[in-house]
């Protein structure tokens, strides 16, 4: 899985292998201009889907999303979701640090609703019944092999 930071040069790497470089618990994130490394996160499990804005990053696992400020990479928090098996979430795309900073990520297994969270102060702004039906990511097709 590779995540791009839009207009930059940063990269969030999460493998897909059974060694500790390319481990789907961990997560690297790479300066493509100098080649070089800015930082492994290691999680308890696998990382399902990772976003990138100006001002954070989200990693998500099947039943939790950790939010991080992107400059220090320090934890900011730490919200518990229903199973999310698929890692859907949706981080806005704040263009300054000034913006609005909203984390959207189902509410429940059961119902379609989504829950929407701020990342600047963090904190839960409220739920919405989205659909009737459960909330699904639809995955690209695979390649043929």
């Amino acid at each position: 899985m590779v995540e791009l930071l839009f207009s930059s040069s940063l990269i969030a790497l999460v493998g897909a292998g059974e060694q500790p470089d390319t481990s789907p618990r961990r997560l690297t994130l790479i300066n493509s201009a100098t080649n070089c490394t800015v930082a492994h996160l290691p999680f308890p499990s696998s990382v399902l889907a990772v976003h990138l804005n100006a001002t954070r990053l989200v990693v998500v696992l099947e039943g939790r999303a950790f939010v991080y400020d992107l400059l220090s990479l320090e934890l900011l928090d730490t919200v518990l979701t229903p199973t999310n098996t698929t890692g859907l979430a949706a981080l806005t795309p704040a263009a300054h640090a000034g913006a609005d900073n909203l984390l959207a990520l189902p509410a429940s297994a059961a119902e379609g609703h989504i829950a929407v969270h701020d990342c600047k102060q963090p904190r839960a702004v409220c739920e919405i019944r989205a659909h009737n039906l459960p909330l699904v990511r639809r995955l690209p097709p695979r390649p043929p092999e």
